[in-house]
């Protein structure tokens, strides 16, 4: 939000490396510092949902780490958006061979995607 440079810099490498290193993984565009005064502005709320948009990112929010505004919610989305992510892979794997046993998943916290 502060920093046109380090937004532009997202749009040209960041996204792309993600993109090429880990294809299903969902992108959420984080704008942090919502504590400073809006004269330091740089990038616009509307910049950054065409920018979510443009490369189909799953979400925008904006935070202050500083004044804990809008962690909550992010933290509650990532959560929410990862048990869903679980539990369509976890069906997924149940209607590919009947069912199988949980033991013979790959756990979680070990996948790349």
């Amino acid at each position: 939000m502060n920093n046109i440079d380090t937004f532009e810099h997202l749009e040209r490498v960041w996204i792309q490396d993600l993109k090429q290193s880990l294809p299903n993984v969902d992108i959420v565009l984080i704008g942090n510092k919502t504590d400073k005064d809006s004269s330091f502005r740089q990038v616009s709320i509307e910049q950054s949902k065409a920018l979510c948009e443009k490369h189909n990112l799953s979400h925008y929010m904006e935070v202050s780490a500083l004044m804990n505004t809008g962690v909550k919610e992010l933290v509650e989305h990532l959560s929410e958006r990862l048990l869903q992510k679980h539990d369509a892979e976890l069906n997924e794997y149940k209607d590919s061979d009947g069912g199988g046993s949980l033991s013979d998943m790959t756990p979680l916290a070990s996948r790349s995607t």
